[in-house]
């Protein structure tokens, strides 16, 4: 009985680290790209410093423009580069 129960504990374990698992895929890719662009564009490092601390990896890049966080910070046109994110970026 002993050996079953075991086995029990760690199929339920399995499952539950699935699913948190699952949970923090999806809440990393809702992670607001608009929070994130924003902090960017405002030089906001402290904000930049919480989304890496949650698990945001800064050099993945974007599925639809094929871009890092390092080349939309350089893409704005009606706001100044802020160099103080271009160098978070690139640390």
């Amino acid at each position: 009985m002993r050996g079953s129960l075991r086995s029990l504990y760690h199929a339920m374990l399995r499952s539950v680290i699935a699913a948190l698992c699952i949970i923090m895929d999806t809440y990393m890719s809702e992670l607001n790209s608009r929070d994130i662009s924003r902090a960017i564009f405002k030089g906001d490092i402290e904000s930049l410093e919480k989304f890496r601390d949650l698990g945001l990896d800064f050099t993945s890049v974007s599925e639809k423009e094929k871009w890092t966080y390092l080349h939309k910070a350089t893409q704005t046109v009606s706001l100044p580069i802020q160099i103080d994110s271009i160098n978070f970026l690139i640390m």
